[in-house]
C-alpha cells in the first residue's frame, strides 16, 4: 500500500455576490491550497430515489474523507462512479494518523449504537446481506473498496499551529504537524497535489506561484505552509500521465522514483537558492519565451519574483534558457 491517502475534491454550490454559482472541482482544489487546510463536515448526500438528505458522517463531530485506494484502482472507481474527481490533495498516512486520523469502521448499524460519540465519525455502513433500498439494483451496502480514512479537527493542534480561531474544530492543516522524530526525510513530500490532465498540472503550477506571496503573509502557519506548497507544486501529478505512462503506477511514492514523461508538455522548472529558508523551491515558467541562440530545442524565460515572493522577500531577475541553462540576451 501507499504511504499517502488521497482526498478528492468535487464541484460544489456557493452563494457570489447573493446569487447561487458553481464551483467546479479544479477551483475547489485551489481554494483548499489557497486556504492551507480542509473542512471537516458531516458529508451530506442526497439519496437518489427518495430524496432525502442522508448525513453520511454520524456522531456530533465533522470530519475530512481520504481513500487508500491504490493509483491504478482510484482510477477506476474515477470511472465507474462519480463521487469521484481527478482533483486531489494527498497526505502521508503516518502524519494523518499522527494527528488523529483513522481508517473507518466498517459495519452495520448494531455497532454505530455501541460506539461512543467520539467515535462515531468513523462508522461506515456496511452490510453483505442487505439491499440498498435507495438504489434498488440488488446490491449489498459495500463500501469497503474505498479504504476509506477519516479525521476530525484536533483543536489543540489547530491551536498550536496558529490557524483560526473561529475553525479551530472544523479544519485540518494540509501542512500536518509530524513528531520530530519521525524516521522519514524532511526532503520527503509531506503532502502532494493531484489534478486531471497535463495542461491543468501547468496552469496550477504557475496559479500557486504567483498565489504564494499572500498566502504567505496570512501568519506563521502559512509561512511554513507556503514553502511546502512552492516545493508541492514541483511534484504535481496527473492523471493523464499516469494513465498513458508505460509504467503502471499503484503508489504515489513510485511515480517520484520514476520520471514520468509527459505526453504534450515537458515540465517547465527552474531551480531558485532561498537564503531565507536555506532551502531549494521551484518556480515554474511564464509564457513570455525567448530564443537564447544556443541551438537548444525549447525557451523560456523566467520572469521577476516580486519583493514580497516567499524567496527571501527580495527581487530575483532570471532570464534563462530552460534547454540549456545559460543567460538569455536582454
Amino acid at each position: 500500500m501507499s504511504d499517502y491517502v488521497l482526498h478528492c475534491t468535487r464541484a460544489n454550490s456557493v452563494t457570489k455576490n447573493g446569487k447561487p454559482a458553481n464551483r467546479n472541482a479544479f477551483s475547489v482544489l485551489k481554494l483548499i491550497l489557497k486556504d492551507g487546510f480542509l473542512r471537516a463536515t458531516f458529508a451530506e448526500r442526497v439519496t437518489l430515489i427518495k430524496g432525502n438528505t442522508n448525513q453520511n458522517v454520524k456522531g456530533p463531530y465533522p470530519a475530512a474523507c481520504f481513500t487508500e485506494q491504490p493509483l491504478q484502482f482510484f482510477i477506476q472507481s474515477i470511472s465507474a462512479n462519480q463521487r469521484y474527481t481527478e482533483f486531489a490533495v494527498a497526505v502521508r498516512k503516518d502524519d494523518l494518523f499522527y494527528y488523529g486520523g483513522r481508517p473507518v469502521i466498517y459495519s452495520d448499524s448494531s455497532t454505530l449504537d455501541l460506539l461512543p460519540d467520539e467515535l462515531k465519525y468513523l462508522w461506515v455502513n456496511y452490510d453483505p446481506t442487505a439491499i440498498w433500498d435507495d438504489l434498488r439494483c440488488g446490491y449489498p451496502i459495500d463500501w469497503t473498496h474505498e479504504r476509506e480514512w477519516r479525521v476530525r479537527a484536533d483543536v489543540s493542534k489547530n491551536r498550536s499551529l496558529g490557524l483560526p480561531s473561529r475553525l479551530l474544530d472544523r479544519i485540518v492543516p494540509i501542512q500536518l504537524p509530524y513528531p520530530s522524530s519521525s524516521p522519514y526525510s524532511v526532503q520527503e513530500p509531506r503532502f502532494v497535489i493531484l489534478v486531471d490532465t497535463v495542461e491543468s498540472k501547468d496552469k496550477l503550477a504557475n496559479w500557486i506561484v504567483r498565489n504564494v506571496p499572500q498566502i504567505y503573509e496570512k501568519g506563521p502557519y502559512w509561512q511554513g505552509y507556503a514553502s511546502a506548497l512552492l516545493q508541492a507544486q514541483e511534484r504535481i501529478l496527473s492523471f493523464e500521465e499516469v494513465r498513458t505512462s508505460r509504467q503502471p503506477f499503484g503508489r504515489i511514492e513510485d511515480l517520484f522514483q520514476t520520471k514520468v514523461v509527459s505526453p504534450r508538455l515537458t515540465l517547465f522548472q527552474r531551480r531558485v537558492i532561498s537564503p531565507f529558508h536555506d532551502t531549494v523551491v521551484h518556480i515554474s515558467r511564464v509564457d513570455d519565451t525567448s530564443l537564447c541562440g544556443n541551438d537548444c530545442s525549447g525557451y523560456v524565460r523566467i520572469g521577476e519574483i516580486s519583493e514580497k515572493s516567499l524567496v527571501n522577500r527580495a527581487r530575483h531577475h532570471f532570464n534563462l534558457c530552460r534547454a540549456c541553462d545559460r543567460k538569455l540576451a536582454t
